[in-house]
């Protein structure tokens, strides 16, 4: 059950910064779940580096880096949720 899922494509060694949240999105009683996975076939996909940061107004925002560690272009999807 995404909230958002997002597609994009990523270059061979090349990485992506991803965030969800801030002003208005989630409190500490409301805590999403990020993954990122390839549509291609035999592609590989690393998700990283989850950050969490409590803005100024109460809310929180999320972080993720997404790498393509293979040879080829991966096509992929982001997806964001709350459990």
């Amino acid at each position: 059950m995404p909230v958002f899922e997002f597609n994009a494509t990523i270059n061979p060694g090349q990485s992506q910064r991803w965030w969800t949240g801030g002003s208005g999105w989630y409190k500490l009683s409301n805590k999403p779940q990020l993954d990122a996975y390839p549509v291609n076939p035999g592609a590989e996909l690393v998700y990283k580096d989850f950050a969490c940061k409590l803005e100024d107004d109460g809310y929180l925002s999320y972080f993720v880096t997404v790498v393509n560690n293979g040879p080829y272009p991966v096509n992929y999807k982001m997806r964001v949720w709350v459990p």
